[in-house]
């Protein structure tokens, strides 16, 4: 089941990276909750709540999009995907580009739970695994 856990995810992202990124909700539970690290630790709750995260990503944000992928299997229920998110400020144009990870733990082949961390390692270790 963690393989195609794995690959749920990566799914996602391709859908999140893409023209349409609200394609990705269909990977999500319908009571998905996801707790932001930029939105001030703000959680997200429901397919509704995903939908103002994107919101609020592209009111500070543009052209924004996730680089260098990396997806760790956990236990079988959960997925580290390990990535740096690249675009800029929306009005000033400054830069971004900042390493985030985030533990997905899934429910009957869907992204339920969600937890974003700014540091790689502090994420592997909420997660129970080593880089």
């Amino acid at each position: 089941m963690s393989a195609e856990n794995v690959e749920i995810v990566r799914r996602m992202v391709e859908a999140f990276n893409s023209e349409d990124p609200r394609r990705a909700f269909a990977s999500f539970h319908p009571d998905v909750e996801f707790t932001s690290a930029f939105t001030e630790g703000k959680t997200y709750v429901g397919l509704q709540g995903m939908r103002q995260y994107g919101d609020d990503l592209t009111a500070v944000w543009e052209n924004w999009h996730s680089e260098d992928d990396r997806f760790v299997d956990g236990d079988g229920e959960q997925v580290v995907w390990l990535y740096r998110i690249v675009g800029q400020g929306k009005g000033s144009g400054v830069p971004v580009d900042q390493p985030v990870a985030i533990i997905w733990t899934l429910c009957d082949g869907l992204i339920w739970r969600g937890q974003a961390f700014l540091d790689h390692r502090e994420a592997l270790k909420a997660a129970g695994l080593a880089e």
